[in-house]
């Protein structure tokens, strides 16, 4: 299969790894997947990596629909950011193109685009932080 992932409960990163063909038909049927693992706890961060060989077999036309069944994905496991890591041109293009759909589609989806694993893990590390820096409100 073109896409893999690895959950990591302790850090609560799903890292997806995209190689080969990528379709939207499989982008969705990684979506399903995700969605029916129950070791993918609810409320992570999602990192994609691309590979070298990675092949995008659709148009920004075909694309179109991807946001709106990443919606499903987003309701039920709650994921709170994606972070793709456009490594080429090319990869960071599409990256880029999947940052404005989802923009478009779904505008309060937190979607970002860097270009390096240190840059996303900046990123993450600047999530968390910004998590941490929320006030604490006592109750009485």
């Amino acid at each position: 299969m073109p896409i893999t992932y690895e959950f990591d409960p302790r850090s609560s990163i799903l890292r997806s790894y995209h190689s080969g063909r990528q379709t939207v038909s499989g982008i969705c049927e990684y979506f399903q997947q995700v969605i029916d693992d129950p070791t993918v706890k609810k409320g992570y961060i999602e990192v994609v990596h691309f590979a070298d060989d990675v092949d995008f077999d659709f148009t920004s036309h075909t694309a179109r629909i991807i946001p709106f069944y990443f919606s499903e994905l987003k309701n039920r496991k709650n994921t709170k950011v994606t972070i793709f890591i456009g490594a080429t041109q090319l990869q960071f293009g599409i990256a880029r193109m999947m940052k404005n759909l989802h923009e478009l589609s779904n505008p309060g989806d937190d979607v970002r685009v860097v270009r390096t694993p240190e840059e996303a893990q900046r990123e993450i590390n600047s999530i968390r932080s910004a998590q941490d820096d929320f006030p604490v409100i006592a109750c009485s």
